[in-house]
């Protein structure tokens, strides 16, 4: 009954806004915008509050308030770096697309909002982290950082990706403004006009992929791909390198989108083109191909003719590492050995004198 009230309320609200829209009425839109925003705050605050009186009846009021003023403090933070950084990747956005960096600045903030409070539990981990001693042989890092430190990381990568291509997106947008549909295809109908702030958010944006590409890297330990959960001999003789390659090729990738002369020459090549996206996602679809070979293509092919054809002797260094850090997670590792004489006469004597914890 709760949910059908809020829904036929909300269902109202905007007939009302849609009706005071195509009438042309100021003040009946209106009256159904807050209408609307009125019932989401009101229905809101009672599932707070029913949440508040839940967890003080059970003695975690505590608890409560600390996840609901992280998960607060984390959007409110999130909303507005998330916009502030938006700003100076669409500068050149101004009058006739002026919107599209507001439009912009709201999307961007709130999916780094939301993104970072649905993530508030990864925030507290890696606020209250500890340190650990146990390190692994690959990238000598230790168990504390995969633990803590790793999913924050991710977290804080996904986050500048998303406004990095957000605002990519809204640039791409305003520069293709005379765009349109012509015998089923998309064309160019003048020459565009590519902006500086569209090179900047390209370059941006490459290089948070180039910070992600580096994170991969501890993705391998995760590696479902081998004869064991974890690295093997590929992930650690190639596709290691790999990584490598690829981080230093996309971040001189987006480097280069700040070069005045890289700029100005891509502006006269497409100044003459008339024909789609090419000379636009030039740069992005060609780390995107040297990824696919770098990191697809190259390690499969080692795999299937080096590794798959001597796979006991390649593997047998990482399975041990597998076997060591699984007695060691379960701490088998710490378990006492006792051997026992063996006899063929079995009485009740016989497990008086071999119980285990004599």
């Amino acid at each position: 009954m709760y949910t059908i009230a809020f829904l036929l309320i909300i269902f109202i609200a905007g007939l009302i806004t849609y009706r005071g829209v195509t009438s042309n009425r100021k003040y009946v839109w209106i009256l159904g915008i807050l209408l609307g925003a009125f019932t989401l705050l009101f229905f809101g605050f009672m599932g707070f509050w029913g949440e508040i009186l839940w967890f003080r009846q059970l003695g975690y009021s505590e608890r409560f308030w600390k996840v609901w003023l992280t998960k607060s403090g984390l959007f409110a933070g999130a909303f507005l770096l998330s916009g502030i950084l938006i700003l100076p990747l669409t500068y050149s956005l101004k009058k006739d697309t002026i919107l599209i960096r507001y439009i912009t600045f709201v999307i961007a903030g709130l999916t780094g909002g939301i993104l970072w409070s649905v993530n508030w539990e990864i925030f507290l981990i890696y606020l209250n982290r500890v340190p650990t001693t146990t390190t692994e042989p690959l990238l000598n890092r230790t168990t504390g950082f995969y633990l803590f430190s790793y999913p924050f990381l991710k977290i804080l990568y996904t986050s500048l990706l998303y406004t990095g291509f957000i605002a990519f997106a809204a640039n791409l947008i305003a520069i293709l403004k005379p765009a349109y549909i012509e015998g089923g295809g998309f064309r160019i109908k003048e020459p565009i006009h590519p902006t500086n702030s569209i090179f900047t958010a390209t370059g941006c944006l490459l290089l948070i992929l180039a910070f992600g590409r580096s994170l991969k890297r501890f993705d391998l330990f995760f590696s479902q791909q081998g004869v064991v959960f974890g690295p093997g001999w590929t992930d650690d003789h190639i596709r290691l390198p790999m990584l490598l390659l690829a981080v230093i090729f996309t971040a001189i990738g987006g480097l280069i989108m700040f070069i005045p002369l890289v700029r100005q020459s891509i502006r006269i090549q497409l100044q003459g083109l008339r024909r789609g996206l090419e000379a636009v996602l030039l740069v992005p679809v060609s780390v995107f191909i040297v990824w696919a070979i770098l990191l697809g293509f190259i390690p499969m092919l080692f795999q299937q003719l080096k590794v798959e054809p001597n796979e006991i002797t390649l593997e047998e260094p990482y399975i041990k590492n597998n076997i060591e850090f699984t007695r060691a997670g379960f701490q088998l590792d710490k378990v006492e050995v006792n051997e026992f004489p063996a006899s063929e006469k079995i009485s009740p004597e016989t497990f008086e004198n071999n119980k285990s914890w004599k």
